[in-house]
């Protein structure tokens, strides 16, 4: 379900979630949480989809936090052309509830 408010958003935002590590376009769960703002960051910190998010977090790349925070947002990650369009489509919906 798409986010279509800013209430909507921030609380998705606050709250910790659950990694994600994609896999050929699937979802799998993984030990790892952190909160949606903290996501973010990371996305907007990166320098490349396959870096890794932390030292704290190993086996799990900006890639798979930008599919998470895609999926907790519902933002539509797998019909994107690659990963650079996904983010470019997340950052819009903030954009354009914001």
């Amino acid at each position: 379900m798409i986010a279509t408010t800013l209430n909507e958003i921030t609380t998705r935002m606050l709250s910790d979630w659950w990694i994600c590590r994609e896999d050929a376009g699937e979802l799998i769960s993984t030990n790892e949480a952190m909160s949606g703002w903290d996501m973010l960051t990371a996305l907007r910190e990166a320098d490349a989809w396959d870096q890794p998010v932390s030292a704290g977090t190993p086996g799990l790349e900006v890639k798979d936090v930008l599919a998470t925070l895609c999926d907790i947002l519902g933002v539509d990650w797998q019909e994107a052309e690659d990963w650079q369009e996904a983010y470019n489509r997340l950052e819009s919906l903030i954009d354009t509830v914001e």
